[in-house]
């Protein structure tokens, strides 16, 4: 998962544009598309500016979602890239499982912030077992396989076809 910068334009370019179309095609399905950009950031910047990308992204959701109040995604985004920082030590940033995982672990710890500060800003949502289900397990899972289909596969086919002299040079630069 090592990363130049066009590379991470690159996969904010598909976060936005996934952002932005699968809403329309397919409603019903709530997806955090940006946690895998925002695990990508984590592991190629420093912690201010990791918190800075996941403000701008959360305050961008902020300003598309009209059900919820301004800020409370920049929230909650912030707040789940501070608890995910030190973990990304816990993965080998080259491994392929480390972005599904690490999106998966993004997105649950972003619902349990969001339905925590619910009651704080006067919605009720109740505690089921279908929200659960649905909210723990089947849309982090989702994420997760989001994040294994458009980030690692699609990006990494990219990145060779476009740039193959560079990563084989560095490839052969640190065989040295």
């Amino acid at each position: 998962m090592r990363l130049s910068w066009h590379a991470l334009l690159l996969s904010f370019a598909l976060s936005l544009l996934a952002f932005l179309l699968f809403p329309i095609y397919f409603p019903s399905l709530r997806l955090n598309f940006f946690a895998p950009f925002i695990i990508l950031v984590c592991y190629r910047m420093d912690f201010a500016k990791s918190l800075l990308i996941a403000f701008a992204i959360g305050s961008l959701k902020d300003l598309y979602c009209i059900e919820t109040r301004m800020g409370l995604y920049a929230f909650i985004y912030c707040l789940t890239t501070y608890f995910l920082w030190n973990r990304r030590q816990t993965f080998f940033e080259d491994q392929p499982i480390t972005l599904p995982l690490m999106t998966l672990f993004f997105s649950i710890i972003a619902f349990i912030i969001e339905w925590l500060l619910h009651p704080l800003l006067g919605r009720n949502v109740p505690f089921t077992l279908p929200l659960l289900i649905t909210d723990l397990l089947f849309f982090p899972l989702l994420d997760a396989i989001y994040a294994w289909l458009f980030f690692d596969i699609c990006l990494n086919y990219t990145l060779n076809r476009l740039l193959p002299t560079t990563y084989s040079y560095q490839r052969r630069r640190r065989r040295r």
